[in-house]
């Protein structure tokens, strides 16, 4: 279904159709798709993302490619689980897996941001057949809240916010609402998290406008998931071809993370965006477009370059 611009949401990028397609547990799976290329790129986000980074992407990629936006569970359009417990890094694959057969997509390129790597390389694990090569943005391959920030803080103080979260969801839900909501909450977010003279402050509304619509529980359940789950005993048994780009000053996903994943993948490049936080995507479009163009050259995904007409946006 084609979606008017002015009833899309702003935490999507503008111009989707809207599709669903069914978990193997009855989930409905909601997905934006762009484009009408024959080849697909399926995006995996991070969690409590409703799709606010990929624009300066599906405006690039589209034109060749038609481009699959998944939104979790309990994300976006996409309900929440009858059971909660089926909010695994597992599960999430399954999901990612129903939208690429709804969307007739026997095989595809797989990109994938912050959580949503983990949930990436569980997918190429799981069917690498289906994969045609990977790129990665800001993301870990294992238990991301052990480095956030580079330090154990969020690992031991996390045992309470799960516990918060899980027991007492109602009473916390108009709390999370109104933070995530607040004005001085993406303030600070882009003081101390972004490199200022590249992101707008109000860049970040749309993502904190969505965040206030993710349920406390499935948020704490989510991240208690990826928490606990890696992929660092089968990286080196993924072959297809994967482009890792970290931002140098990513606290979220510390660019040592990146570079240790590098060494264990068979077959990867590696591009650090000098200065760049966990949004990198939003403070280097050009770049990061480019060195995605390059990518998909040298492994043989694109016959010819883009055309190189770029928007102004995405130049600055």
């Amino acid at each position: 279904m084609i979606v008017p611009t002015d009833q899309q949401p702003l935490y999507a990028p503008p111009g989707g159709e809207s599709h669903y397609a069914t978990a193997p547990d009855g989930t409905r799976i909601h997905y934006w798709e762009y484009g009408a290329g024959t080849d697909v790129i399926l995006i995996v986000d991070g969690l409590a993302c409703g799709g606010f980074l990929w624009s300066h992407f599906v405006r690039y990629f589209s034109r060749h490619y038609r481009i699959l936006l998944m939104q979790h569970r309990g994300h976006g359009r996409t309900e929440n689980p009858n059971d909660l417990r089926n909010l695994t890094m597992e599960h999430l694959a399954a999901d990612a897996l129903a939208v690429a057969d709804a969307a007739g997509a026997e095989q595809f390129l797989l990109t994938a941001y912050s959580m949503g790597v983990q949930v990436g390389f569980e997918v190429a694990h799981q069917v690498p057949q289906r994969i045609k090569g990977i790129i990665v943005v800001n993301g870990s391959y294992q238990y991301p809240i052990d480095t956030f920030h580079d330090t154990a803080t969020l690992k031991r103080i996390f045992p309470l916010i799960y516990y918060l979260f899980t027991r007492y969801p109602k009473l916390l839900t108009p709390l999370w609402k109104k933070g995530a909501s607040s004005v001085a909450t993406y303030l600070i977010a882009w003081l101390f998290e972004t490199k200022r003279d590249l992101v707008r402050q109000e860049d970040f509304r749309p993502y904190f406008e969505h965040v206030a619509r993710v349920d406390v529980e499935v948020f704490a359940r989510m991240l208690n998931y990826a928490s606990h789950h890696t992929a660092e005993h089968y990286l080196p048994e993924i072959k297809k071809p994967v482009l890792i780009i970290a931002g140098g000053r990513d606290s979220f996903t510390p660019v040592w993370v990146s570079k240790l994943m590098n060494e264990r993948l068979p077959d990867s490049d590696l591009l650090v965006v000098r200065g760049g936080s966990h949004v990198s995507y939003l403070e280097q479009p050009l770049l990061i477009n480019l060195r995605i163009e390059r990518f998909l050259l040298e492994k043989g995904f694109l016959e010819e370059p883009l055309e190189s007409a770029v928007s102004s946006d995405e130049a600055n």
